[in-house]
């Protein structure tokens, strides 16, 4: 679907639904839907700017639900920083929002809305977590690596939608990590790995069958049965 086009043909021009689907030959139902979305995203408005594109527009409308804001085009904050102030004696969201767009636009970025702002920091989920014997813990179906100290320690993460945050008992700011969406997969700070596992970046398929096999055929046909069970 051409987005553009169809806000242009909505707003400009003042179509219904079904002219727009008789127009561009998309269906009236995915024209509503697509519209139904601009109007409850908060996040874009007509006229756009030119610099939106029909690709921005889609990953806005329809990607899933906290994934970050086209950093291309919008600046970013820190959540966790945000969430920091907010237990100060009277601050507000809607002040530290205005402090942050106080700074206008930066390197072509401008500052998100405060519908945007606050959304953005809804999106700090708060979850308690264990290191395990592999020296991560899982959020999000995803492992994020921790220092041999905090093996088997119950930490608490609190997840923006670009940084994750994680907290020791005490309180205490122990870890960042860039967040990743990309399930099974690894975030890794090699200062985290023990020496011992130092070729932690060669843990893959093909090396875990490489090391089987130079124990014998037979570890090799264990190793395949348990990795296929998991893969």
């Amino acid at each position: 679907m051409d987005y553009k086009r169809v806000l242009m043909l909505r707003f400009t021009n003042g179509m219904s639904s079904r002219e727009i689907a008789e127009t561009t030959g998309d269906g009236k139902t995915t024209v509503n839907e697509f519209l139904k979305r601009f109007h409850d995203s908060g996040e874009l408005s007509y006229p756009l700017p030119e610099e939106v594109t029909n690709e921005f527009i889609e990953g806005v409308l329809y990607r899933k639900a906290g994934n970050p804001v086209n950093s291309e085009l919008y600046r970013d904050f820190d959540e966790e920083e945000v969430h920091r102030a907010l237990t100060r004696k009277g601050e507000t969201l809607k002040h530290l929002w205005k402090k942050y767009n106080a700074a206008g636009t930066v390197n072509g970025r401008r500052p998100l809305s405060y519908r945007q702002f606050c959304r953005r920091y809804e999106y700090l989920e708060r979850k308690k977590v264990k290191v395990g014997q592999d020296f991560s813990f899982t959020f999000d179906k995803v492992h994020y690596s921790m220092p041999r100290k905090y093996l088997k320690k119950t930490l608490e993460v609190r997840a923006g939608a670009t940084k994750i945050y994680v907290y020791n008992e005490n309180g205490d700011l122990v870890r960042t990590h860039d967040r990743s969406y990309t399930p099974k997969s690894w975030v890794v700070i090699p200062s985290d790995m023990p020496r011992e596992y130092s070729d932690y970046g060669y843990w893959n398929k093909p090396h875990f069958l490489a090391k089987a096999e130079r124990v014998g055929p037979e570890t090799k046909i264990l190793i395949q049965r348990v990795i296929e069970k998991f893969d």
